[in-house]
């Protein structure tokens, strides 16, 4: 095969993956301004609320920008949605099956989605994407570092984590200390985001 064939061929194959990669990034944030709400169940659990509640303070943190949250039951379906937790949303149940306090983060067309078990998975899942994606450093309750942007563009994105569930029993003499269902992930731990 002649040079100037392996050249155009070479050349092809990276157009193909820089064009995929430009259809899979979510503007979520452009200039201070966002099309993008955020969508949580009617019937939100505990962590569900809380996991919306940090996602739309720390999209505020970094880029000034408020997003509104909504009930699925409430708000009709749009092409602009950060979806957190088990909604009615038919993407929701297709994204992974978790452990308590596993979670998924999918992007899937233009919609971010954050799912996570029974547990605390769903808050895992928020600080992860935090954390992972969008730069954010939360060192301990009073000492954090969020970046400052005016827009947040998220690339394509489809993770999930597993938490392992332990039960750990301390016994120096004759005191007992039980630490049940400590969350212990294999890559870090969260522990002043979901406090």
């Amino acid at each position: 095969m002649p040079d100037h064939f392996k050249t155009l061929l070479f050349a092809s194959i990276l157009l193909q993956l820089f064009a995929s990669n430009l259809s899979a990034q979510i503007p979520l944030v452009q200039n201070g301004k966002s099309q993008y709400r955020i969508i949580t169940p009617a019937q939100s659990t505990a962590a569900e609320a809380r996991a919306a509640s940090i996602f739309k303070d720390y999209i505020f943190k970094i880029s000034g920008t408020t997003l509104s949250i909504a009930a699925d039951d409430t708000s009709q379906i749009s092409a602009f949605e950060v979806v957190i937790g088990k909604t009615n949303r038919q993407e929701t149940s297709a994204i992974c099956n978790l452990s308590s306090d596993g979670f998924c983060i999918k992007t899937i067309d233009n919609k971010l989605f954050i799912t996570g078990g029974n547990g605390k998975g769903v808050i895992y899942g928020v600080t992860s994407l935090l954390e992972d994606y969008l730069g954010c450093r939360k060192l301990s309750p009073a000492v954090e570092y969020v970046p400052q942007r005016s827009s947040i563009v998220l690339p394509d994105i489809d993770e999930g984590q597993v938490q392992q569930m332990k039960n750990f029993t301390f016994r120096p003499g004759k005191a007992r200390v039980r630490y049940i269902k400590f969350q212990v992930t294999a890559t870090k731990m969260l522990p002043a985001w979901h406090d």
